[in-house]
C-alpha cells in the first residue's frame, strides 16, 4: 500500500506572520504583567503560612467532590 505524502503546511503571508507575532508579543506582555502583579503581591503580604493553605489532599477532595456531584467543572474553587 503506497504512504501519501501529506500536503505541505500552508505558508502565512507576510500580514499573516506579522500578527501572529503582535498576538504573541501581547501574550507575553499579559503573562508578564500577571506575574509582576503576583511578585507585588507577595511582596506586600507575604507568603501564605503552611497553616493558611490547604492540603494536596483537601484539593483533591474538593475536586473529586465537585466532578462526582455534577458540579461546575470549569473551576476548581
Amino acid at each position: 500500500m503506497p504512504v501519501e505524502e501529506a500536503d505541505p503546511a500552508p505558508q502565512l503571508t507576510e500580514r499573516q506572520q506579522a500578527a501572529l507575532r503582535r498576538d504573541a508579543a501581547a501574550e507575553r506582555a499579559r503573562g508578564n504583567e500577571a506575574l509582576a502583579q503576583l511578585f507585588e503581591r507577595t511582596a506586600q503580604e507575604g507568603f501564605p503560612e503552611p497553616a493558611d493553605c490547604a492540603s494536596w489532599e483537601d484539593i483533591s477532595e474538593r475536586l473529586w467532590a465537585k466532578h462526582l456531584g455534577g458540579g461546575n467543572h470549569g473551576h476548581v474553587a
